[in-house]
């Protein structure tokens, strides 16, 4: 074979080999990109699966804390009703399908339950006017105790039946549409002055016109409730000598029995007298004057139209509240009111389970550790020192990795290490670990942003270490 022939031969093999390996980078190349690739996409999803379990325990945890929340209501409600398991589960259905059909949340229902059971409202009173108060609530913007509240104040103070809290919740809704007042205003007043009328002879509708007709002098609330109790007690009970004519016309306004005649008499001998400003001060007072004049000024037969249609209106806080979520903002609320109810179905899963854990685990190993405490001072005293040697420690740490100022940081990292054994031989080599473990894990947390998972591996390492595991 030539020596030409030989050099072709082996440049030929040497150039299929060098081939062969540039092949082979290339492979090698590609692989590790898939690989990187695939790494980064196993990483991608191992976050993504993080992400997930974390959202889907946040999820459950608020969910938890909701339905405890309900339930403290409930046992509100029991308390005050002294309803039987029966009757509690009635209300507490009505508490959620209510909370789940409407704008207010289960939540909000039971504290209106506990708010009518407080004004001593039956168990089933309570189930059958809490639709009404719900409509009242919605007519006045009101918050559902509130709106409880104020219907059995009226209820109360015109000793009325709890069935008719509907009319009331009519009547309310009525003179806050007709009137310059609102709902809570209307209330207000009536808290000042329902019982007042009532032992004077009145009706719950020819207040709640007297309120309204006070309204559009702009004597609103309490002012509205002060100044009207004001002339009701004026006409029965004379705060001085009046003239015989006026004392006539104040002694007209009454009936044989000495209660207050119908408003609408009242003020029909006020328009027949046609007495002046400083003549209607000195029967009614100032108080009391402001009150007549704007009935007076409202006029006999306006107020007589408005007492007969608060007498007949029928379904005016659930036409209201109706209106007033018209279109989108009712569709808003709705959802809400769903999503508050899956919300409870989902605490109400989870919540034995936790209850349980809660019972059986945790609060006899927090009793044990504080009897522990308690018959071991010393060592708590040592366990508190070592704390301090161990924040020594992990404060020296950060300063090395932070600031990098090497001596001053080497000199306090010397002084934390001088804690150490005191730190070892109180609590030993575990414990430290774990503790150092922790720390270090939210030093770097804090640094390159790892996850609390990654905090608690490095914590977790650092325990097997010094339990011989690893």
């Amino acid at each position: 074979m030539g020596t030409q022939t030989l050099e072709a031969r082996v440049g030929a093999d040497i150039s299929g080999f060098e081939k062969a390996m540039h092949r082979l980078a290339a492979s090698a190349e590609d692989a590790a990109k898939k690989s990187a690739a695939g790494f980064s996409a196993a990483n991608k999803v191992f976050l993504a699966s993080v992400a997930g379990v974390g959202a889907i325990a946040g999820g459950i945890g608020f969910a938890i804390k909701g339905f405890s929340d309900f339930q403290s209501s409930m046992n509100a409600v029991e308390a005050v009703t002294q309803a039987t398991a029966e009757e509690m589960e009635t209300l507490t259905k009505q508490a959620e399908e209510l909370g789940a059909s409407t704008v207010f949340s289960a939540k909000e229902v039971a504290v209106a339950q506990e708010a009518l059971g407080s004004a001593g409202f039956k168990v089933s009173q309570i189930i059958e006017g809490l639709p009404a108060v719900l409509d009242l609530a919605s007519a006045g913007t009101l918050d559902l105790g509130s709106a409880a509240q104020i219907a059995a104040a009226s209820i109360n103070g015109f000793q009325l039946e709890a069935t008719d809290v509907t009319h009331v919740a009519d009547v309310m809704a009525q003179v806050s549409a007709d009137t310059a007042t609102n709902v809570s205003q209307v209330g207000e007043a009536m808290a000042y002055v329902s019982g007042q009328a009532k032992a004077s002879g009145l009706s719950l509708e020819e207040t709640s016109a007297a309120i309204g007709a006070l309204s559009k002098q702009q004597i609103l609330g309490s002012r509205a409730g002060t100044s009207f109790g004001a002339a009701l007690d004026a006409i029965l009970k004379p705060g001085r000598d009046l003239p015989p004519q006026l004392e006539r016309l104040r002694k007209s306004m009454q009936t044989s029995t000495g209660s207050v005649k119908p408003l609408v008499e009242v003020v029909r001998e006020l328009e027949k007298a046609n007495i002046s400003a400083g003549q209607t001060s000195l029967i009614f007072g100032d108080q009391g004057q402001r009150a007549m004049l704007a009935l007076k000024t409202m006029g006999s037969a306006a107020l007589e139209d408005f007492i007969k249609r608060l007498n007949e209106v029928d379904g005016a806080a659930k036409k209201m509240a109706e209106t007033k979520l018209q279109g989108l903002p009712g569709a808003i609320e709705e959802t809400k009111g769903s999503v508050e109810g899956l919300t409870l179905v989902i605490g109400k899963t989870f919540s034995p389970m936790l209850e349980n854990l809660l019972k059986e685990r945790i609060i006899p190993l927090v009793s044990g550790i504080t009897e522990w405490i308690n018959r071991n001072d010393d060592v708590a005293i040592s366990l508190t020192e070592a704390t301090i040697a161990i924040i020594g420690f992990t404060g020296a740490l950060s300063g090395i990795i932070l600031t990098r100022k090497f001596f001053l940081d080497f000199a306090a990292f010397y002084v934390a290490l001088t804690g150490m054994p005191l730190l070892l031989s109180k609590i030993g080599l575990v414990g430290a670990a774990a503790f150092i473990g922790w720390q270090i894990g939210t030093l770097l947390r804090s640094i390159y942003g790892f996850d609390e998972a990654v905090q608690g591996v490095i914590g977790t390492i650092l325990i097997c270490t010094a339990s011989g595991e690893i």
